[in-house]
């Protein structure tokens, strides 16, 4: 570890959110034994569609269940991120209830929607409301491992619900290749951890970030991988980040860029393609194009490839980088990854009123 870094991480990272980081790989495998493990039955009634509720982090599990189930063409899979559930749901949808804590107001809501409306539903969470809810109600639970902040614990949130729809036939199983899997992750560990080595290419992607606003661009393949680093990048770095997906943005966005050097915008962002081999042949073509038309601007741009042939694979190479990217823009920045002020503010003032 660089004598810089270390002290640093001495400083700010007070409450071992590296340490979280450097476990991911051991969380997934835990993850997939409490999958396996559960013993929750395939719902007997005909179902015809999936809503995911949950909110940040946990949301995340939607879109990949989305991604994985749209992949396989079994059932139509929809994320709700909010309050209510969409007008035309009915005891024909499933409702997966994800959170973390099982405190989220918005998700409780939804749950509340649900059992009005006599959906079937399941839910993951360490505890909390939504333990309690659903247990009264009789829906199942797959209950996770709780102590850490929710988007450090993405595996225990997907990994359960993917081998329930795995085993349900819900997702195919050439999705599902576990060996590839942990084979990139070990990599990503091993080239990244600060630990063992100085500089990494999450260290420099940091760095390319640094003082600028991250900007991410995807093809709709990966816009669930955006939607994690962008969050992740705001969260554990204290930095605005955004994201937007390829071709939808070189039907408007794409103008924005012919004023950004005279807005001096040039100097203030920092755009990041995320690449898959996969994407379509058009949209490879759409992302070398609009990458020219951003460096026209002056700004600088990076091009960050997704690992492995697998969906599984592709998918969480981008995952866990962003981890170890954040972590590092969070240092640089002089922050506490693990803190949450604004959060926590935004949630007290909400119970107040409540009461």
């Amino acid at each position: 570890m660089h004598p810089d870094l270390g002290n640093l991480i001495q400083k700010y990272d007070t409450k071992n959110m590296l340490d979280l980081i450097l476990r991911f790989p051991d969380q997934v495998q835990k993850a997939i034994q409490i999958g396996k493990s559960s013993s929750v039955a395939k719902p007997t009634a005909s179902l015809k569609h999936i809503l995911v509720a949950g909110m940040g982090g946990s949301a995340v599990t939607g879109d990949l269940l989305h991604d994985f189930v749209t992949a396989s063409g079994t059932l139509p899979c929809t994320v709700v991120r909010d309050y209510k559930l969409p007008a035309w749901t009915d005891e024909t949808v499933l409702v997966v209830l994800s959170s973390y804590s099982g405190n989220t107001e918005e998700t409780l809501s939804a749950h509340q929607a649900a059992v009005s409306l006599g959906c079937p539903c399941i839910a993951f969470t360490s505890g909390g409301e939504l333990y309690d809810r659903a247990r009264k109600n009789g829906h199942p639970v797959i209950q996770i491992p709780g102590g850490q902040p929710p988007r450090t614990a993405l595996g225990y949130l997907f990994f359960p619900v993917f081998e329930v729809f795995l085993n349900w036939g819900w997702i195919r199983p050439d999705l599902a290749d576990f060996d590839e899997l942990f084979g990139v992750l070990e990599s990503i560990l091993s080239e990244n951890n600060p630990q063992q080595i100085e500089n990494s290419p999450a260290m420099e992607i940091a760095e390319f970030c640094a003082d600028r606003i991250p900007v991410i661009y995807s093809s709709p393949q990966l816009q669930t991988v955006a939607v994690r680093w962008k969050g992740q990048i705001c969260e554990n770095s204290k930095s605005l980040a955004y994201h937007n997906i390829i071709p939808e943005m070189n039907h408007n966005e794409i103008i924005g860029w012919q004023r950004a050097k005279d807005m001096t915008l040039n100097r203030k962002m920092a755009v990041m393609f995320l690449r898959d081999k996969d994407d379509h042949i058009r949209v490879k073509r759409r992302m070398e194009i609009t990458k020219e038309l951003i460096e026209e601007s002056g700004t600088p741009t990076l091009q960050i490839h997704a690992r492995g042939d697998s969906l599984l694979a592709k998918r969480f190479s981008l995952i866990y980088l962003v981890d170890f990217v954040s972590y590092h823009l969070a240092m640089k920045n002089h922050e506490d990854p693990t803190t949450i002020k604004n959060i926590d503010y935004l949630k007290s003032v909400l119970a107040r009123e409540e009461n």
